[in-house]
């Protein structure tokens, strides 16, 4: 399965900041250096950048991402920490590597 341009924004992102994301309180998906944006009450913060649950559960059936850390919530608990897995990166083809139909002519 290909991965779709979030996906590998995703990917890129984790890449240049530690190769972990991590979730907020609110439920905010992101990176652990991207800035926070502001306060949107009580222990929620909303970050510049953020991507949505349902991304990163695609990303770990590819086995791109790997769980890496859970808060204790009932009898599983939830994710609250991915960290892209040993082959994650090499979905990723370097920015000057990708070629398009105009520059294959």
């Amino acid at each position: 399965m290909t991965p779709s341009q979030t996906q590998l924004d995703v990917i890129r992102r984790m890449l240049a900041d530690g190769r972990r994301i991590e979730r907020l309180p609110g439920g905010f998906w992101t990176t652990p250096s991207t800035p926070r944006a502001f306060k949107a009450g009580p222990g929620c913060v909303v970050p510049e950048w953020w991507v949505g649950v349902q991304t990163l559960k695609a990303l770990a059936r590819m086995g791109v991402l790997q769980e890496s850390r859970r808060q204790p919530n009932g009898h599983l608990g939830f994710v609250v920490e991915y960290r892209l897995a040993p082959s994650g990166s090499s979905v990723v083809a370097p920015e000057n590597s990708v070629q398009t139909a105009r520059n294959r002519v």
